[in-house]
């Protein structure tokens, strides 16, 4: 068994999704926006270097009783959206568009995910003085892992 020295599904995951998330800024063909900031949450402050961002929060995560030997988990994230345009109303929407795109581009996560859902999605409209913009996509993601080895999907 390879738990504990093993990376968990529940990281590799996060781990799919923040690279995904990245990509955005490198295949500008495929997509509308060039994210200056995509990492994860860190657990102690938004602050984002470069607009437009996308910051993942991990927002909880459910699991099973795992009768027969496997857990099933359900993760929800929150996928924030942030602009600082003047034209943020159209900046948003590309950027939040370009995240539903690429993470329901493979929703199995690499296969260690049954699959991905987008939720839905709030915008929080900017100021007139200040033209900073967020939005937030509520996402969750469905996987299995055998009931004594989180790092071993199921």
């Amino acid at each position: 068994m390879a738990y504990p020295a093993g990376t968990t599904i529940r990281e590799s995951i996060l781990s799919n999704i923040d690279t995904t998330l990245a990509a955005i800024a490198t295949t500008p063909a495929t997509y509308k926006t060039v994210p200056g900031t995509v990492r994860r949450w860190n657990g102690n402050s938004f602050e984002v270097p470069t607009y437009p961002c996308i910051i993942v929060v991990p927002n909880g995560e459910t699991h099973d009783d795992g009768r027969i030997g496997i857990v099933q988990h359900t993760m929800d994230l929150l996928i924030v959206c942030g602009v600082y345009d003047s034209n943020w109303k159209t900046a948003l929407q590309d950027l939040v568009t370009d995240v539903r795109v690429a993470l329901t581009t493979d929703w199995t996560r690499g296969g260690k995910a049954l699959t991905t859902q987008i939720l839905n999605d709030q915008v929080f409209e900017a100021e007139p003085t200040n033209p900073l913009a967020e939005a937030q996509v509520n996402v969750r993601v469905l996987y299995r892992t055998l009931y004594s080895d989180p790092t071993t999907a199921y």
